[in-house]
């Protein structure tokens, strides 16, 4: 299995650059993939160098023209946006930033899948029940307030105007209404969701830095869940340039107590990306968090290109014996034989529609950092300007190599099976 053959190495868009182990070039476009989607899980254990690639990945589809936004828990990407001129957004309990979503809603009836389920975050809610009292809230609320409307609004509109069939307040309703003061008016996190909003986007490269909201997870994830219909709702305004969104160890705050409407709040901004030329690359601490609850599964089920860094073996057995991961054993041996040397390389295992390989990172990560590029100015593996002779030229001894190593990870396999 060639890690560069032409369906993998999308030699008519030379986007991604990677290479193999012989240092033959390897391209990739996961926007190549024109029967599925474009979303990528880049699971990979601290150290694997799976935000190095992000970096990579980022930077090189701004080269082309793309738009990207990055949400971050841990301060990795703050160099990288100053350096390629974009705008670095940082979230802080102490300087809120208003945030309504209300405000940028073109029509309720289509944004109400984006709006329900970060009010049910906020509202802790549960079941069909609750999620129609949200939704009838939010309707009415919409229709006397229009973009003015806020959560307060919601709040008191469940708390007030909800009625049970004896003509008293629903008690479900006034539970969920007590449950989401923490962010309506007089509450703790009030700032940042009521009132004139004070967010704005105005780059082609954004960076939400969260880390000083990592002590208080709750107003974390709710801010998480509005950011995602943010960035969605900027995904959805045009299709005249491919949107790159990357989530860097994000996943687990987006889901709630199994949570079936984070999952399908997740498996719909997922889907839906395809159709306005949008990607979502996520990025997880190992391919065990891609399988805790219903919301990883469905990042790792929408996504048709899984760029796997180096694993835990302990969880690789585990999750093979739970049945919840299948992959082709020339794979397995590939993913057990990843390396990285930090400054150096990291290598990485492509699983997609088209084709799968072993292809190797070779850039410094002050490299990533330094300032913005074009994909052809920036040639770390001194490629010819004739991609073909340079095909041709390596095409042997990288197919030698391929064999050989395969062969040779085969027999170390197959020595400790017996």
């Amino acid at each position: 299995m060639r890690p560069n053959k032409r369906e993998l190495s999308t030699v008519e868009n030379k986007t991604v650059r990677l290479s193999d182990r012989s240092g033959a070039p390897v391209f990739i476009d996961f926007f190549s993939n024109k029967e599925g989607n474009f979303n990528v899980t880049i699971p990979g254990v601290p150290g694997s160098g799976k935000t190095v690639l992000m970096k990579h990945i980022m930077k090189s589809y701004l080269s082309v023209g793309a738009k990207g936004w990055i949400i971050d828990i841990g301060r990795s990407y703050e160099d990288f946006v100053v350096a390629n001129g974009g705008q670095l957004i940082k979230f802080r309990r102490d300087m809120p930033i208003c945030i309504n979503p209300f405000s940028w809603v073109s029509s309720i009836v289509e944004d109400m899948w984006l709006l329900v389920p970060w009010l049910a975050r906020m509202a802790q809610a549960q079941g069909p029940y609750a999620m129609s009292l949200i939704e009838r809230a939010v309707g009415d609320c919409y229709k006397e307030h229009r973009e003015l409307t806020t959560i307060t609004d919601v709040q008191k509109y469940l708390m007030e105007n909800c009625l049970a069939s004896d003509n008293k307040i629903d008690e479900e309703a006034y539970r969920l209404g007590i449950q989401m003061a923490p962010f309506c008016k007089g509450g703790i996190y009030a700032d940042f969701f009521n009132g004139q909003p004070t967010f704005s986007i105005n780059a082609d490269l954004i960076v939400i830095e969260l880390e000083d909201l990592r002590s208080e997870p709750e107003l974390l994830k709710a801010m998480i869940f509005v950011l995602m219909n943010r960035i969605t709702h900027e995904m959805y305004l045009s299709r005249d340039a491919k949107k790159i969104v990357i989530l860097d160890e994000i996943l687990s705050y987006l889901a709630f107590e199994q949570s079936a409407q984070s999952a399908d709040f997740i498996e719909t901004c997922y889907r839906r990306a395809r159709a306005y030329d949008g990607s979502f690359i996520t990025g997880t601490q190992g391919l065990g968090d891609c399988f805790q609850n219903p919301s990883d599964c469905k990042v790792y089920a929408f996504s048709d290109w899984k760029i796997y860094a180096r694993q835990d073996a302990d969880t690789l057995k585990i999750l093979k014996q739970k049945g919840q991961l299948n992959l082709e054993p020339s794979l397995e041996l590939m993913i057990a034989s990843l390396g990285t040397e930090s400054g150096k390389f990291s290598e990485f295992v492509v699983r997609s529609p088209l084709e799968s390989g072993l292809v190797r990172l070779s850039i410094e990560p002050s490299q990533i950092e330094s300032t913005a590029f074009t994909t052809f100015d920036f040639n770390p593996f001194n490629i010819t300007d004739n991609f073909n002779e340079t095909m041709t030229d390596v095409a042997a001894s990288e197919m030698s190599f391929t064999a050989s190593y395969l062969k040779e990870m085969e027999a170390k396999h197959a020595a400790k099976s017996n």
